[in-house]
Order: C-alpha cells, then structure tokens, then sequence
C-alpha cells in the first residue's frame, strides 16, 4: 500500500494539502497528475510505501508531474528494468 501526500495550489490561488492511498504507486502517482491537468500548481510531493515499517517519506521532484497520467508510463519502465535485471552479465 503507498501513500503520496501532495501540497498544491488552486488556479484561485488557494493551497491544498491533499492525499492519494492504493495498493500500487503508479495509481498515486495518478492523484498529483490530475490536479495539474486541471491547472493547479504542485508545491511539494512526497511518497511513502505504508506496509514498510522503516519506510521513510521521500520527496518526488514535481517538475515530473506535466498533467499526463503515470501509471502506463511507469509500469512500462518497470517491465524495462526487470528485464535487464533478468539479463546475464
């Protein structure tokens, strides 16, 4: 399960701190897209993987959110390093 926090701005100039929970991060990773796709400007991001007890929160860099959804992007560049892990060296 992760949790994405996001602290964002209104196109009225308003701040919200808002949150996203699912059991993959790409679906999170969603949440911060589709504020900006509706003209709202990310402040910070910021993730933490909830079923890791030493999970620490780490900061996501929101120049990465343009407003596209994520979760096709990512799972394809998933399924690029898994595949190289699984070459032989």
């Amino acid at each position: 399960m992760w949790l994405v926090i996001f602290s964002c701005i209104s196109p009225e100039l308003y701040t919200h701190e808002c949150s996203c929970c699912a059991s993959t991060f790409e679906i999170c990773l969603d949440a911060p897209a589709g504020v900006v796709r509706k003209g709202w400007k990310l402040v910070r991001v910021r993730y933490r993987d909830l079923e890791d007890r030493h999970a620490r929160w780490s900061d996501l860099p929101v120049e990465a959110f343009d407003g596209q959804p994520m979760q096709t992007p990512v799972s394809r560049l998933q399924k690029q390093w898994e595949h190289v892990l699984t070459q032989r060296i």
